[in-house]
């Protein structure tokens, strides 16, 4: 795989997925995104009929805007204050999708309620770089719980579901670096569903901690290169099904390596250096640059979200919001 190559393919992607989606998913010079009028409308159709069924996903909806706009922002833009605003706006009703799923679960005894891992984690790593590292735990403790038994906290589904590899490895790496453990057997984790084939962040896992600047930016590159293999698309030429699941093809995840992000963060909350420049391509273009002068400001004057949240304390009291 040419490295700058397949880098500079998926900026140009990139690019035009921006030009082709001003005025719909992001605003023009005079209007709002259509996107943004249409998740509004729903809160709006959510709140006339006093029903908050659909709260945690209409929270998520404006998370996935928010984050999306704020990467259109730095790139586009080029507007660092707007896009740590937008970045924050998007972890902020990320975090509380996932607290209302979690809270009316609990209340309604349903727990396990199937929660996508690969957002549940996204989300989790997007806490971590935003600094809201207890609103991260709070994430991380459910993400955890749901690799327990079906009758347990969790939120991520019955057992048996199958996680992305990078979510594994957000929970193992997690976990090595609070000292706690978790249960695997319930879920096709890598390293039990394939003994055979080679965990790709298995050397990542065990030199997490290391002080060598150039093994760290080789581990960042071999984490980099399977971030770029995981970024093909499903032929849409074909009815065919593709059997393979590229967890990277979403045009918010391709050229934004989250999950090395978040090792990195890491690695600096524990008073480990880091490399000020690395090798590969895509740590070398905007949406790889970390967010800088955390903590965030927590967005808790958020309109939207808070209506949403009024909405489902009405009706779920005891809920812990």
């Amino acid at each position: 795989m040419d490295r700058n190559k397949h880098v500079m393919q998926l900026i140009k992607k990139q690019s035009d997925f921006y030009k082709e989606n001003v005025g719909w998913l992001f605003p023009s010079k005079t209007k709002e995104s259509e996107l943004w009028q249409e998740t509004k409308e729903e809160l709006e159709e959510m709140l006339e009929e006093d029903d908050p069924v659909l709260a945690d996903i209409n929270l998520m909806d404006f998370s996935d805007w928010y984050l999306r706009y704020s990467q259109y922002v730095w790139v586009e833009v080029i507007d660092k204050k707007l896009q740590k605003k937008a970045f924050s706006h998007g972890s902020w009703c990320g975090y509380k999708s996932i607290k209302v799923r979690a809270e009316v679960g609990r209340i309604k005894k349903q727990i396990n309620i199937s929660f996508s891992s690969g957002k549940l984690l996204y989300c989790w790593s997007n806490l971590l770089l935003s600094g809201w590292y207890e609103e991260a735990a709070e994430v991380m403790k459910l993400a955890l719980a749901s690799t327990k038994d079906s009758d347990d906290h969790g939120i991520m589904g019955e057992g048996g579901y199958s996680l992305d590899a990078f979510s594994f490895f957000l929970m193992e790496l997690y976990c090595l670096w609070q000292k706690k453990s978790f249960y695997r057997n319930n879920f096709r984790h890598p390293l039990i569903a394939h003994p055979d084939t080679p965990f790709i962040y298995d050397e990542v896992l065990i030199n997490w901690g290391t002080k060598d600047l150039q093994q760290v930016d080789d581990l960042v590159s071999i984490m980099a290169d399977y971030h770029l293999s995981r970024t093909t698309e499903q032929d849409e030429d074909t009815d065919e099904e593709d059997e393979d699941h590229f967890e990277f093809s979403d045009s918010d995840y391709r050229l934004y390596p989250f999950e090395i992000l978040a090792w990195l963060k890491i690695r600096s909350l524990s008073g480990l250096p880091n490399p000020d420049q690395y090798t590969h391509p895509l740590m070398n273009q905007p949406l790889a640059e970390p967010i800088t002068d955390t903590p965030l400001p927590r967005p808790t004057n958020h309109k939207e979200t808070n209506q949403i949240l009024d909405l489902v304390c009405k009706h779920y009291p005891t809920a812990r919001l």
